[in-house]
């Protein structure tokens, strides 16, 4: 049998479980899954100075979530600790009961603590870490899984912060017509390849596009814009969970030019507390 990790250690924290949760639930959708760079197949948690980062990246996407919480610093050692849970991994979840224990395994490690992770801000997790193993306490419960080793990439070197278009636009709305079009784009013909939704922005409005051998879909969105017009594509499933992992009202769109990565985030004091990025699908002539 494996042998489980030690339960305790003398490194870790206290943090909410609601603001921990919160963030992960905004970020794991852009985690990679069986990429070539073990980094990049896990969250990045970063822990310091009353603030938690949070960023998973993969070849197409890219979420990063700050917060600043109430930290309790466990053991001697300066409050500072940078780690990365994986996508998935053999990891246990163990619960003390009258009817003995539960144990997990195999598991897609993050989407299994945003499930155990409570929504009440008064629930406290208290998270114990070394070099290879992470334990998370959450009352009964012990959730413990492995560690990716490595550094991880330095995101912040791949933000184009000199965008010179920005769009502002409704999130539900954009949503929505994104969803239609996912009629089209997110066809199951045999042998098809899925299409991209095109967004043809001019003059205040967003022009959404789709085109497939199941047929077509045009939507219309009234939106501010300022630098200019710009037509650009993107794939749809990408876009529309993207837009679902924020929680603003209306978001923010920077972009340059068909080819360059866009800068998705809340319009709004609220800007520094999450942020995407997407690479757009180069349309076919």
């Amino acid at each position: 049998f494996p042998e489980i990790p030690k339960l305790t250690s003398q490194n870790g924290f206290v943090v909410s479980q609601k603001i921990f949760r919160d963030m992960l639930q905004k970020t794991a959708f852009a985690m990679g899954v069986n990429d070539a760079r073990a980094v990049l197949n896990g969250c990045f948690v970063k822990v310091g100075n009353d603030r938690i980062e949070v960023v998973s990246c993969d070849s197409f996407k890219m979420a990063k979530c700050s917060a600043g919480a109430e930290l309790e610093n466990i053991g001697e050692e300066k409050l500072d600790f940078e780690f990365i849970i994986p996508t998935k991994t053999a990891s246990s979840a163990r619960r003390c009961s009258a009817r003995g224990s539960r144990l997990r395994n195999k598991m897609k490690t993050v989407n299994e603590l945003c499930r155990l992770l409570s929504d009440d801000e008064e629930e406290k997790a208290t998270i114990y870490m070394s070099h290879k193993n992470i334990v998370l306490v959450l009352g009964d419960l012990t959730f413990f899984s492995r560690l990716i080793t490595g550094d991880y990439i330095d995101y912040n070197r791949f933000i184009i912060k000199t965008h010179k278009i920005t769009v502002k636009a409704d999130r539900l709305a954009f949503i929505a017509a994104l969803e239609r079009a996912a009629l089209i784009t997110e066809e199951r013909i045999a042998g098809s390849v899925r299409s991209y939704v095109k967004l043809d922005i001019s003059q205040g409005i967003m022009k959404i596009l789709a085109t497939s051998t199941a047929g077509s879909t045009y939507d219309e969105l009234s939106v501010d814009t300022e630098g200019g017009d710009i037509i650009i594509a993107f794939s749809n499933r990408y876009l529309i969970d993207t837009l679902r992992s924020s929680t603003a009202d209306t978001i923010k769109i920077s972009m340059t030019s068909p080819l360059a990565s866009i800068n998705i985030e809340p319009d709004g004091d609220d800007a520094d507390d999450e942020f995407f990025m997407l690479l757009p699908v180069r349309m076919k002539e």
